[in-house]
């Protein structure tokens, strides 16, 4: 699995920083396992508002974001 993000390239440093948003928790185990696994640098929370509180503070290269999140609701 080789994804493209919006900087074009893996960080050098470890990888891309991937943000998964995903309040189930065993689909967000096995996304963050794959893409730990190509080499990205991967952050999962369970929540919108949290998703949301820790994309504008980490800015991440890409997010796999549910749509059907408790609080903040993927749409919005």
């Amino acid at each position: 699995m080789t994804l493209v993000t919006a900087g074009g390239a893996r960080d050098q440093r470890g990888g891309s920083h991937i943000l998964v948003i995903d309040d189930d928790a065993h689909l967000a185990d096995v996304v963050s396992r794959y893409l730990e696994r190509e080499g990205y640098r991967v952050e999962v929370v369970g929540d919108g508002r949290t998703g949301l509180a820790r994309a504008l503070e980490a800015l991440p290269d890409l997010v796999v974001l549910d749509l059907m999140l408790p609080g903040i609701d993927g749409l919005e």
